[in-house]
């Protein structure tokens, strides 16, 4: 991940959007849930101060015709249109979307490790999910987030010595 580009947005996107987001620097985890009317006001509060910091993620949504969820379509895809011209507008990159079920790599489990997880808050903690997924994946991984989830990680050994 680029220094300069270190203050990570994640979103799952519907309804409720979910949104998780992470200074790296400064090790800050936050996230909540906003409806359509709140999230761009959210997403500006976020950018103030930090726009040239900031990388926007959101989770890839597939429609599928039929079945009962169709409303679900609707508002994930109209959340998706308000991030990318969101994006667009205040000149922040969009990473490459994820499928849902990349969202696993970032476990529950690490998320209530980390102090991430937020009981009643699924859309939140979906984001959360994604955005820890994210990191994960980064070369380097930001070492707050190796240091709390593998504790016993340095750069000259593993996990087993």
């Amino acid at each position: 991940m680029s220094d300069e580009r270190n203050f990570v947005v994640w979103a799952d996107p519907g309804l409720m959007t979910g949104l998780a987001w992470y200074d790296v620097p400064a090790d800050d985890f936050q996230s909540g849930q906003y409806g359509p009317e709140d999230l761009v006001r959210k997403l500006d509060q976020l950018a103030k101060g930090r726009r040239r910091r900031l990388l926007l993620g959101y989770e890839k949504f597939i429609a599928t015709s039929g079945g009962r969820k169709t409303s679900s379509s609707e508002h994930s895809q109209r959340a998706i249109r308000v991030l990318d011209d969101w994006a667009f507008t205040a000149e922040v990159p969009v990473l490459r979307s994820q499928p849902s079920s990349a969202r696993n790599l970032g476990q529950v489990v690490w998320l209530r490790r980390l102090g991430w997880y937020k009981p009643g808050k699924g859309h939140a903690n979906d984001a959360a999910q994604h955005l820890l997924a994210d990191l994960l994946r980064r070369q380097p991984m930001p070492h707050a987030i190796r240091s709390k989830l593998f504790p016993g990680y340095t750069a000259r050994g593993n996990l087993a010595t």
